[in-house]
């Protein structure tokens, strides 16, 4: 299999949606352009529809902290939503949508609001339509967006998926720190691991949720991996129960008062 180095090419564009919490920078969103738009060329063996002279840009949420362009790998029985518009702007026609191993990857329409939202529910980067991917099996595979009535092919994306390794809970506001602060409002990331045969890679799984005993945790509205926690006074250690492709990761942070770091008040995560 062709490792992320390899397929560099294909990565080409990092959308403007950006936001910046306490010093760091976090993407919202990829944009990778399909393999026709990106050689110019029918890709060998299709037969490429005249619809989309260009090809298409298929559009994806990012890792809170990872400035690499990608879309995917996805984890297997994790999912990832994938955005669809042509590369040149013109409306996109009517489509279908397949993917050439169905041991690898299923797809099927997207429902509901792509991506992150704001605070009115809208998209902060709206497409004209999306198809959720689903892990099925270890591997690659072509997603192919293709012309409803003659099967004719729009453009296509590479992309794969392995299975989970390992899960990890960071302190994504305070990246310097490797606990929590009691009786702050902290951002916690969750980091989901899968190995593609020689290196360790972060995977999707968009439907990732945290529970804990005690404390609130909510949902992040930019980022897919990130959950607001508010840590209870009193604990020595929390442990975060993870939700991730069909199975529960138990994770355990440290939790230290503010008194233990010299502080006289909670860090403010802010947004620039």
């Amino acid at each position: 299999m062709r490792s992320w180095n390899h397929r560099a090419a294909f990565q080409l564009r990092f959308s403007a949606a950006v936001t910046v919490l306490a010093g760091l920078s976090l993407a919202c969103m990829s944009e990778v352009d399909g393999e026709r738009a990106t050689t110019g060329e029918c890709p060998a063996g299709e037969v490429c529809s005249d619809a989309t002279p260009g090809g298409l840009t298929f559009v994806g949420n990012a890792f809170y902290d990872d400035a690499v362009l990608r879309l995917g790998p996805v984890l297997v029985g994790g999912t990832f939503d994938v955005g669809l518009r042509t590369a040149d702007g013109q409306p996109l026609p009517p489509f279908d949508y397949r993917v050439e191993d169905g041991s690898v990857l299923s797809v099927e329409l997207g429902e509901g609001v792509f991506g992150p939202t704001n605070d009115e529910g809208a998209p902060f980067y709206p497409v004209e339509s999306h198809v959720t991917l689903t892990g099925t099996g270890s591997g690659e595979t072509y997603l192919r967006i293709v012309d409803a009535a003659t099967g004719e092919l729009y453009d296509r994306l590479l992309i794969e998926a392995y299975r989970v390794e390992d899960v990890r809970v960071v302190n994504v506001g305070e990246p310097e720190r490797d606990h929590l602060l009691a009786g702050c409002s902290q951002m916690v990331g969750v980091r989901l691991l899968a190995n593609d045969g020689t290196d360790e890679l972060r995977a999707f799984d968009q439907s990732v949720r945290i529970r804990v005993d005690d404390g609130t945790v909510s949902d992040e509205p930019r980022f897919w991996d990130c959950f607001m926690y508010d840590v209870p006074e009193g604990r020595a250690e929390i442990t975060f129960y993870v939700d991730a492709v069909g199975q529960t990761f138990e994770r355990t942070m440290a939790v230290h008062t503010l008194e233990d770091e010299g502080l006289a008040a909670c860090p403010v995560v802010r947004a620039d």
